[in-house]
């Protein structure tokens, strides 16, 4: 399974492409038997962009606990030469 979402925007003469792109290659077979193996965690932000719940499971993809991330945004944890267009894309991808 295939699946790809694009969303075009232009703005100030700048184009911005963003895009969402799942590939499925597993048959069901696999999956169940390495369903504890999957590769996914789950989080819940706030209003405010803040974390108030992180899956345990986050650690191992993150190095992070859920107590180091509590409270925080995911900008907090970008490095500050990257900070302007992470911003950027976030605000990009809510409009």
């Amino acid at each position: 399974i295939f699946i790809l979402v694009n969303k075009e925007r232009e703005e100030n003469d700048e184009k911005y492409l963003m895009s969402i792109v799942k590939i499925n290659t597993l048959d069901r077979t696999t999956i169940i038997d390495n369903i504890n193996s999957i590769n996914q965690f789950t989080t819940r932000l706030n209003l405010h962009g803040r974390f108030i719940h992180i899956d345990p499971k986050a650690r191992e993809f993150l190095g992070y606990s859920s107590y180091e991330l509590i409270g925080h945004t995911h900008f907090d944890f970008v490095h500050p030469d990257d900070l302007p267009i992470i911003v950027r894309a976030h605000q990009l991808c809510l409009f």
